[in-house]
């Protein structure tokens, strides 16, 4: 298992606590504020007794910790190599995703390693600067709440401008396309993204 969801939310919920107590800023509230807002629901059943009682000998009754720097969560090998494969990614360029620090990593995989059956060669495309400019226009505007207004031409040649309320981006294996999916309304809530 490369990234383990469940540890690795719960090492790195631990890790800011720590790194709170080095500082001498943890007080209660902060602890239940940092599991409560960093790992799962049932997470302060789980952590805070733990960390409380001295079964993790982490910190103190005080709250302060025998630990003198704050730690460190650094990737191992194997996934910066993961990650420099999913960053060789065409459709990764959409989320204007950085490399910084993943430039000499050498991929875990490439491309053409994955072979993909039953998919159509006509997916969107992805270099395509002004199609890059829609993705992030509608995804800015889903993460925003706002409003978008979309042009488009019909298969019949008719321009046709309307604004919608976009609610989430979805991607089709098969097609190899992202539609942006709108609050239902008169048109329908599928658009795709298109680089014209």
């Amino acid at each position: 298992m490369i990234f383990n969801e469940i540890y690795g939310i719960y090492y790195n919920t631990v890790s800011k606590i720590l790194e709170k107590a080095v500082r001498g800023e943890l007080t209660e509230k902060t602890l239940r504020e940092t599991v409560r807002g960093n790992a799962y629901l049932e997470s302060t059943t789980e952590l805070l007794p733990k960390l409380t009682s001295g079964k993790w000998p982490l910190l103190k009754r005080d709250l302060t910790t025998p630990i003198k720097n704050a730690p460190r969560m650094p990737l191992t090998l194997l996934q910066k190599r993961w990650l420099r494969s999913l960053l060789d990614d065409p459709r990764i360029r959409l989320f204007d995703i950085s490399a910084k620090g993943l430039e000499k990593i050498e991929p875990l995989f490439s491309r053409d390693t994955v072979e993909v059956f039953d998919k159509y060669s006509d997916g969107d495309p992805y270099d395509s600067e002004i199609y890059i400019e829609h993705f992030r226009t509608a995804l800015t505007a889903i993460r925003k709440k706002r409003m978008l207004a979309v042009e488009y031409v019909s298969g019949k040649g008719r321009p046709h401008y309307f604004r919608c309320i976009p609610y989430r981006i979805e991607y089709s294996e098969k097609d190899d396309k992202f539609r942006l999916i709108t609050q239902p309304d008169r048109r329908g809530n599928v658009i795709r993204i298109c680089s014209h």
